[in-house]
């Protein structure tokens, strides 16, 4: 539920939510060990997970000749119930929790000071987050995220050009299920998990054309580096069993790129993405010092061409990730006959359609994600869904006009 509330001299943005999510996993009683070659049996195991999400946003804001000024705060709790029917009790991570709990306080505030230069628009972007998280079982986490970004805008002849570049400072509480997934022959939560601390610079040129026919376009590049302390990487146990841990230093650069055309007043639009992340590890003393993190692409991309034809609007979408290994040493285990990840290359296809009845926009949408049933992997020895059917409806409420 959302909704804006305007006042004399600011505006508020606010919104409610509330969603559930459920699961099931369940486990063979035999299991190949990719280091030995050996076959483990055990119990077999089904665990179910269940669980609510809510909370709250409101975003204050205000405009003014020389800038504005944004103060938000937001509320977000986590409520997980774990059944581990092997034991016939409820727990979470294995070891006994009846039932997880997060609360996250997320306090916000900046915003932006405009100047004009000899038809250069300038602009200063400073912010100040802090957060207050709570776990249950768990010591809270509570910390100060801030960042500094300048922008310098121009329109030329021909396009409009807009460049960025900041500073960043974060922190990431460790993933909710990485704390308490309920333990199974694959996989274990672990609660000594530390928050990952990072900070890191951008540099970010943006492109846009002024025509808009024949064609517009857009253009967008972006230079990183990050650096990151306690990365946290699935990692996995000799017997198969993967678990969450944290790796002492990472440091990351890279290119974020992607661009667009829009044809015929946008009949057709064609896009493209390309992501180079070239991580690697960076502890001193580490034997794999050097080495791209477990599990992480060093390339991925994407592509989408959007055709309108009487109201219905056609997409279709590549979706490709390079191949990741599996172990810090980025070298896969003999026995497990090249067991990285491999890379993958996926295809969705959807329409939608809009409607409209006095102040009710409709918009009814059909799609098929992954239509050649490809079983690609995120994670070996689980290939992720193959070829799904959706429908969706979306129902928006407009003021009438007057």
């Amino acid at each position: 539920v959302k909704g804006n509330f305007e006042l004399e001299w600011f505006n508020i943005d606010s919104k409610l939510y509330l969603s559930d999510y459920t699961g099931q996993f369940q486990s063979p009683a035999e299991q190949l060990n990719p280091d030995t070659g050996e076959i483990i049996h055990h119990l077999a195991e089904e665990n179910r997970q269940n669980g609510l999400k809510y909370g709250a946003e409101s975003v204050l804001f205000s405009d003014f000749s020389f800038g504005k000024l944004v103060a938000s705060y937001g509320y977000n709790r986590d409520e997980y119930l774990g059944k581990d029917l092997l034991r016939g009790s409820n727990t979470v991570g294995g070891i006994g929790f009846g039932k997880a709990i997060r609360s996250v306080h997320n306090l916000k505030v900046g915003g932006e000071y405009r100047l004009s230069l000899s038809d250069i628009n300038f602009g200063i972007t400073p912010n100040l987050s802090y957060r207050w998280i709570r776990n249950s079982g768990i010591s809270d986490n509570s910390y100060f995220e801030p960042n500094l970004s300048f922008r310098m805008q121009k329109t030329l002849p021909t396009f409009h050009l807009n460049i960025n570049t900041g500073w960043g400072q974060s922190i990431l509480s460790p993933p909710f299920n990485a704390l308490f997934l309920v333990e199974s022959v694959y996989a274990v939560g672990n609660k000594e998990l530390r928050p990952e601390k990072g900070q890191g610079t951008h540099l970010n040129v943006n492109m846009s054309s002024l025509a808009t026919f024949p064609l517009s376009w857009t253009l967008n590049v972006n230079g990183f580096y990050r650096f990151t302390e306690d990365m946290i990487v699935w990692k996995r146990t000799s017997f198969g069993k993967y678990y969450p841990e944290n790796v002492s230093r990472i440091k990351a650069r890279g290119l974020e790129s992607s661009g667009g055309v829009s044809l015929l007043r946008g009949l057709v639009k064609l896009s493209a993405s390309y992501i180079l992340n070239d991580a690697s590890i960076d502890t001193e003393g580490d034997f794999n010092r050097g080495n791209l993190p477990p599990l992480i692409a060093r390339h991925s991309g994407a592509s989408e061409i959007a055709v309108r034809v009487s109201g219905v609007v056609f997409n279709m979408k590549n979706r490709w990730v390079g191949r990741r290994y599996s172990t810090a040493s980025n070298q896969d285990p003999i026995s497990t006959a090249g067991m990285g990840l491999p890379a993958y290359s996926i295809y969705d296809f959807f329409c939608s359609r809009g409607f409209r009845f006095h102040s009710v926009r409709t918009t009814v949408e059909f799609g098929i994600d992954n239509i050649f049933d490809k079983s690609y992997r995120v994670i070996e020895r689980s290939p992720m869904p193959g070829r799904t059917y959706r429908v969706q409806i979306k129902l928006g409420l407009e003021k009438p006009k007057v």
